[in-house]
């Protein structure tokens, strides 16, 4: 069974919070799908977190008066800043230009002054091992040093051995 299969077990056994959580998880595999934000969004709304729903609900397809309430929240506790407030929502939620959402997206940011914004909070996904930091680099020299001195002392070793052994 998938996340999603295991996520749909979970709301009918009543495990709300163990559902939004496989959500959750699987939207940062999955990367953007506005209906996976709009469940996620409607199962924190049915758990009382309306904050955690406006912010999944914001970049949803998901309309009505309890979506436009949540969003309101979230957007007055999140930050005063617009920027500040796209930088909550979920990384893979994040695409690179106003235009890569669906219309009724792009409507609701423009309608929020938050349009002009998504290009500046778009971060896309770190390729694994694709940046090597100064740090990175420390721990590799550090590392091979240690191999050789490894490799050094096994080498004098072989050779000390090997001299007992052998007559001279």
């Amino acid at each position: 069974m998938d996340a999603v299969g295991r996520a749909e077990e979970d709301l009918r056994q009543g495990d709300y919070a163990k559902a939004r959580q496989r959500l959750e998880s699987y939207l940062n595999r999955a990367g953007y799908q506005p209906e996976l934000l709009a469940w996620i969004g409607r199962i924190a709304y049915d758990m009382h977190d309306l904050h955690t729903a406006g912010r999944m609900w914001l970049l949803s397809t998901a309309e009505g008066e309890d979506v436009d309430r949540a969003i309101g929240i979230f957007l007055q506790t999140a930050s005063s800043a617009p920027r500040q407030a796209l930088l909550q929502i979920p990384r893979p939620a994040r695409l690179a230009t106003l235009a890569a959402y669906p219309a009724p997206v792009q409507n609701r940011l423009q309608s929020l002054g938050l349009a002009n914004e998504i290009p500046r909070v778009y971060q896309p996904r770190p390729v694994p091992g694709s940046k090597v930091t100064a740090g990175t680099r420390v721990m590799g020299i550090v590392f091979f040093a240690a191999l050789l001195l490894f490799v050094g002392s096994c080498t004098v070793g072989v050779v000390t051995i090997v001299s007992w052994v052998l007559p001279d």
